[in-house]
């Protein structure tokens, strides 16, 4: 830092919040993921993101999710 080679500097992953978003978001079963809701409505666990990776990832996924939701009803009138 002090001679300009390193501009920004990233702690190491938690290993508990990892396998959590990797469990619960990551990694989820095909067959469990299109049974529930959270697929469908496209809910992202916005809260543990947040605490993970920081309010701006957090707001893209949940911006994401929005923005996925909402396009719904233009694929639908494509579709019919």
């Amino acid at each position: 830092i002090q001679y300009g080679v390193v501009n920004v500097t990233i702690p190491l992953h938690e290993v508990h919040g990892r396998k959590w978003l990797q469990e619960h978001w990551g990694r989820v079963p095909l067959r469990r993921l299109l049974l529930s809701s959270d697929f469908w409505l496209c809910r992202s666990p916005v809260d543990q993101i947040r605490d993970y990776f920081g309010e701006e990832t957090a707001f893209y996924f949940a911006l994401l999710g929005i923005y996925t939701r909402w396009l719904y009803v233009p694929g639908m009138v494509g579709l019919g």
